[in-house]
């Protein structure tokens, strides 16, 4: 199809996005596939949080009721996610928040954010928490528009520039 300017008109149509909890034998391999990107776009290994077998587990400790995972799709293909799992009754942490290159600047990563948020509170947690590195500048300053704010070290994380967060989830405003 053509549009009047003589290019694509599917081309240039608006991308159709949604996010979806990933249920399916065939979600949880995409999630897995996204995982690894994730791993593989670092400047450092998981090993000191058992990657493997976090992906060999999948959904595991992201597996509702208490966990969640969340798959962002643009016209229909995997191009992001982000997962929910418990500490406590009351505290979770949002994991692996990931958007494939060729799809960012679309605001996947604030709507998996979002998304993942809602999770949350629907699940009856009342803090959630990440950890993240200062490499991820974008990554953060996204956290911080949210509105996480900056805590002492909460789990085992080696790296030298390893930063802690969490969110008030009755006080935010999303």
């Amino acid at each position: 199809m053509q549009n009047r300017a003589g290019g694509n008109a599917e081309a240039d149509a608006p991308a159709v996005i949604s996010l979806i909890g990933a249920g399916t034998p065939e979600q949880i391999t995409e999630v897995r596939g996204l995982f690894e990107e994730y791993q593989k776009s670092l400047s450092f290994e998981l090993d000191f949080q058992c990657f493997g077998s976090e992906l060999d587990q999948l959904p595991g400790k992201y597996a509702p009721p208490e966990g969640a995972l969340l798959l962002a799709l643009v016209d229909g293909r995997a191009a992001g996610c982000v997962g929910l799992r418990k500490i406590d009754s009351e505290i979770c942490e949002m994991k692996r928040l990931f958007v494939r290159p060729e799809f960012q600047r679309l605001g996947l990563g604030k709507a998996l954010v979002v998304a993942i948020i809602r999770a949350a509170r629907e699940r009856g947690y009342k803090r959630m928490r990440l950890d993240s590195v200062a490499s991820m500048a974008s990554a953060i300053a996204l956290y911080r528009k949210v509105g996480f704010v900056e805590i002492e070290r909460y789990c085992e994380n080696p790296l030298a520039d390893a930063i802690f967060m969490e969110l008030n989830l009755g006080a935010a405003e999303i």
